[in-house]
């Protein structure tokens, strides 16, 4: 009877000492072997668990209108599309405001806008499906030039 007492106390405090162990967290915690793979991985009781890796990218926040706000951009109203302020002047604000009627059209992303020596003269860099990967739309006189 003493023999069968024992035993169970013996049961009773190995069961209070072992932790139930549920995620990568905890497997570590109580000490038990991490293998360095990616991701990690924790093996306790025939069980292994596997860390869970947040994917988001640091920098790439955009907000409601897709601007990239890591890289300072905004949506500007009046221009239509996603533009860093401190880069356009007025100008390039009326020649990006043109370019973004094109983005009505085909799925191009504005990259750049370069002022050019005439007034009304300007080079607007597009990103995406046109005829090359990257395009440039030309404004001369306020109007669309041909390509060269």
């Amino acid at each position: 009877m003493m023999k069968i007492i024992i035993t169970c106390l013996l049961l009773v405090l190995v069961t209070a000492c072992t932790q139930s162990i549920t995620n990568f967290e905890e497997c570590v915690a109580a000490g038990n072997p991490v293998m360095e793979s990616y991701p990690r991985q924790c093996r306790a009781n025939d069980q292994t668990f596997v860390e869970e890796i947040n994917d988001e990218l640091i920098g790439g926040d955009t907000d409601e209108n897709g601007c990239l706000v890591g890289a300072g951009y905004s949506f500007n109203q009046e221009v239509g599309a996603c533009i860093r302020e401190w880069e356009l002047d007025e100008s390039q604000r009326k020649a990006a405001r043109l370019a973004v009627v094109v983005q009505s059209y085909y799925p191009v992303t504005i990259t750049k806008v370069e002022t050019l020596r005439c007034p009304g003269c300007f080079d607007v860099y597009l990103k995406g499906k046109l005829d090359s990967p990257d395009s440039v739309m030309k404004f001369r006189d306020w109007k669309i030039a041909p390509s060269e």
